[in-house]
């Protein structure tokens, strides 16, 4: 009887080390899966909107933003659905203790305003983003004709091959860094862009790629001046650049021989 009782307690404690042993061992690997994959270096790229901390400030949250194993199996979009610009965003893992974020933003060619805020629409002219307050980077569309507009629909115009001309142009604004303050479009679509005191009229979508890098090259010349840089004639062959400066200019006024200064200036970024 009491040779049986202690084998009990022999058996009763064995048990117990056995446990405490398992559990010792889980909680041992459970502190080595952590601290073997936890992620101490991040790779960000196709952000072009947003820098790479704010991108990870906005992908990285949750229980399980420091593993590298965890983490990318979590459900990353939940944590930038609201955010504009952002079409999709996958984590990856690269090493044990690194992942990158590989981001896709929503190609936005221009936003024009309606009621109390602005609306932001792709290449096919469908609305994808609305915001309270503009957002830099994309540019500001003005004589698009509309009565209503919805997010995920098409803005109502008459020419849907406008889109195409605002895509192209965007894209070579973008290029050659000159995003302008507005781009204005007639009843005609003919464009016209303003930096400021500058005016510049580029008429029809024709030879748009020789009037944009025209454009790059004068526009150093014309900062602090008032006026109307005319670009609509220019093709492969012609290259007939002319400015008119705004009489009223302060600049008239302080330098005589401003006029002189303009033809100067567009004969050199005209060869």
């Amino acid at each position: 009887m009491k040779e049986s009782q202690y084998r009990k307690k022999i058996d009763k404690k064995i048990f117990r080390i056995v446990v405490a042993g398992i559990l010792g061992i889980i909680l041992l690997s459970v502190i080595a899966f952590f601290v073997c994959f936890r992620i101490t270096e991040i790779e960000v790229d196709g952000n072009h909107h947003y820098t790479e901390k704010e991108v990870r400030k906005m992908v990285m949250k949750g229980p399980f933003k420091s593993n590298s194993i965890l983490f990318p199996m979590t459900d990353i979009e939940e944590n930038t659905k609201d955010t504009p610009f952002i079409q999709t965003i996958t984590v990856e893992r690269l090493s044990p203790n690194k992942i990158a974020i590989h981001v896709v933003e929503k190609e936005l060619i221009g936003y024009v305003p309606f009621l109390d805020g602005y609306m932001y629409f792709d290449k096919k002219g469908i609305i994808a983003e609305s915001t309270v307050e503009p957002l830099d980077g994309v540019p500001y569309i003005e004589g698009l004709e509309f009565d209503h507009v919805a997010l995920k629909d098409k803005l109502p115009i008459d020419n849907e091959e406008i889109f195409n001309t605002i895509l192209s142009l965007s894209r070579m604004i973008a290029k050659n860094e000159i995003e302008p303050d507005r781009i204005v479009l007639d009843k005609k679509y003919n464009i016209t862009l303003y930096y400021g005191d500058i005016q510049v009229t580029m008429g029809e979508d024709s030879y748009l790629e020789e009037k944009v890098t025209h454009l790059a090259a004068i526009l150093p010349y014309l900062e602090g001046k008032k006026g109307l840089l005319h670009l609509e004639n220019i093709t492969n062959d012609a290259k007939n650049v002319t400015f008119e400066k705004d009489e009223t200019s302060d600049s008239d006024e302080d330098s005589p021989d401003s006029g002189e200064k303009d033809k100067t200036i567009e004969a050199d970024s005209t060869d």
